[in-house]
């Protein structure tokens, strides 16, 4: 007898991106739309609406096509130093200096280079310190995508960095029907058939407080 609960843990881990985003086809096509086109562009939406997933996703099927965008998460890279280091990384190139100057010049000689435009998408941006980051970014003719939590980060941009972003996506909060749709679908494909029952899923779905749990579910490894 196979005692197996968990057929496929890959789909319950945090890195786990779906082939198909359900619920969020309009998102995905508006981010995407952003990255084709080089528009510089402010996304926002509450805790566990999807907007890591939906950027990752959009920068996955965007980069499929031999372009390049970057996914920088300023909770963990919260200067220009360390999100130079890490955009440089990501092109391929080492680099051990710490001076902002000689990191920009680096930046600068590499992204000359490149065949198609460069996005940088700076995901959970209200831990960004350094707000001249974004300056800097823009003044090297690169494209910049914004993700944060609330439209009140908007706000707080000085007008250079506001007249540079010409669109503004907003995400929605999932309903409890949209929540129920994911989380059956992840547990067809994560769980063993008949170890799991649709009324318990749409119990955990009803416990719909602000997505919270869909946070949990994406953070948390079964």
């Amino acid at each position: 007898m196979n005692s197996r609960i968990i057929i496929n843990p890959e789909v319950l881990s945090q890195s786990h991106i779906a082939e198909k985003l359900l619920n969020r086809e309009k998102e995905l096509n508006a981010i995407s739309t952003c990255l084709k086109n080089s528009i510089n562009s402010f996304v926002y939406g509450s805790l566990g609406s999807g907007k890591t997933l939906l950027t990752k996703k959009a920068i996955e099927l965007f980069n499929a096509s031999k372009a390049k965008a970057i996914h920088i998460d300023c909770s963990l890279y919260q200067t220009t130093n360390a999100i130079f280091h890490e955009i440089l990384l990501s092109l391929n190139s080492v680099v051990v200096s710490k001076s902002n100057y000689e990191l920009t010049k680096r930046l600068k000689a590499r992204t000359r280079n490149l065949d198609s435009p460069l996005t940088i998408c700076l995901d959970h941006f209200e831990h960004l310190k350094e707000i001249e980051t974004l300056n800097r970014i823009l003044s090297l003719g690169l494209n910049l995508i914004i993700i944060a939590e609330t439209y009140d980060s908007y706000r707080k941009l000085n007008q250079t960095i506001k007249a540079s972003i010409t669109s503004l996506i907003e995400i929605p909060s999932y309903t409890t029907d949209q929540v129920f749709d994911i989380l059956i679908n992840r547990a067809e494909e994560a769980l063993e058939k008949y170890t799991y029952k649709e009324e318990t899923i749409r119990k955990i779905a009803s416990l719909n407080f602000n997505n919270r749990f869909l946070l949990f579910c994406e953070r948390t490894e079964f």
